[in-house]
């Protein structure tokens, strides 16, 4: 398990108990909605509101310890921050996957044709996943 307590101060933030099991789920779910997450925090932090969800979310990403994945047509989902990686978005069943995947050359490409400079990059793909395919 990431030793978010350690991830937080270095990023000059508390450690405090709410922000710990935000993580902590955020971790084990891999990808999450607001709603969905709030319905899992709230076991383990029962004042928490909505409101308070939310500023801790915009804090964690500003400070990039996790990550707001956009997705079409469907609610913003949250993940842990980890290594550059694509998302496999499944218009079927609506999963999300990672693709661990070097993206370094894109980007490299795209910014010297461009002559743009790339602060931040999300790329997604859309298709069938392995288990809606199989289904068929």
């Amino acid at each position: 398990m990431t030793d978010f307590k350690t991830i937080l101060q270095h990023k000059d933030l508390k450690a405090t108990h709410q922000r710990l099991v935000i993580l902590e789920e955020l971790e084990k779910a891999k990808h999450i909605d607001i709603d969905k997450l709030y319905n899992l925090v709230i076991s383990s932090c029962p004042t928490l509101s909505k409101a308070t969800l939310y500023r801790n979310l915009n804090e964690l990403v500003s400070k990039d310890i996790i990550t707001e994945v956009k997705v079409a047509n469907q609610k913003n989902m949250y993940e842990t921050t980890k290594l550059p990686h694509i998302h496999l978005i499944c218009k079927k069943c609506g999963s999300i996957e990672d693709e661990v995947i070097d993206t370094t050359f894109l980007l490299n490409e795209v910014s010297k044709h461009r002559n743009f400079q790339i602060e931040a990059s999300s790329i997604s793909l859309s298709g069938i996943c392995e288990k809606c395919l199989t289904k068929v």
